[in-house]
């Protein structure tokens, strides 16, 4: 009984945070943050980033703070159920992102033509400036094979968190793709803080500035020739946690 109460509680928590999320942007000009932060390069003046605690986390990683806040409220509970979320990565600013491209680039290059490296890249790994990571709203848990999460402990972990995670405002954005979702593959270790990356994606989608940001890095023309923020940055699946806090 006590369980339910906690889960209406949650629930109701995330309703207003996600309110106030939209009240603070409804009382400025313009309540979307700039490309450049959209795209990694920046991080904005106006989120706090914090550093992750160790009990969460092996390295360091920065979340915004109210993600962080979610996050730790979610493990807390999952702890309670004999099930341990841990933080693989958080933030990623596009330099960051750019260095894991440029490697997995230069392995393919000897073998694969450059639309087909773009292409195989981009099956799990986000070009520089596309990445939701930029946001400090996305964490990859506990395992970044989806193996890990198909027996045993894994297959508990993503249980509870199919079960859970809506619960704390999280959502798996790369579901499987057999109901039409494109872009990257099936991600079960990716989950993304709803209140804020939500804005965050309709202001990446409303700025028509951001492709020339996009620029510096091996491929980056296919940015515009593959249609990527189509097919990759839309390539999510949110129906299930905004059926959630209706």
């Amino acid at each position: 009984m006590w369980l339910k109460g906690f889960y209406s509680l949650m629930k109701l928590l995330q309703r207003i945070l996600f309110c106030s999320v939209l009240l603070s942007c409804n009382q400025k000009e313009n309540c979307c943050p700039p490309a450049e932060f959209l795209v990694g390069q920046m991080v904005s003046n106006e989120r706090d980033f914090v550093p992750v605690d160790s009990l969460y986390g092996k390295k360091t990683i920065l979340l915004d703070s109210q993600v962080y806040k979610a996050f730790v409220l979610m493990a807390d509970s999952a702890k309670k159920s004999g099930i341990d979320l841990y933080i693989l990565s958080g933030y990623r600013s596009f330099y960051s992102q750019k260095s894991i491209w440029e490697r997995k680039w230069e392995k393919n290059s000897s073998t694969m033509d450059d639309a087909e490296n773009a292409k195989h890249i981009l099956r799990y790994s986000s070009m520089p400036g596309i990445s939701r990571h930029h946001w400090g709203t996305d964490i990859d848990l506990n395992s970044l094979n989806s193996e890990y999460f198909k027996s045993g402990e894994g297959a508990q972990v993503y249980q509870w968190l199919n079960d859970n995670a809506d619960h704390f405002g999280f959502f798996q954005p790369y579901t499987s793709k057999d109901e039409g979702r494109t872009g990257f593959e099936t991600e079960e270790w990716h989950w993304s803080f709803y209140p804020l990356s939500r804005g965050y994606l309709d202001c990446y989608l409303q700025n028509d500035s951001i492709e020339d940001l996009i620029t510096g890095f091996n491929g980056a023309q296919f940015y515009g020739l593959h249609n990527i923020k189509k097919r990759y940055v839309e390539g999510i699946e949110m129906y299930p946690i905004e059926e959630s806090i209706q």
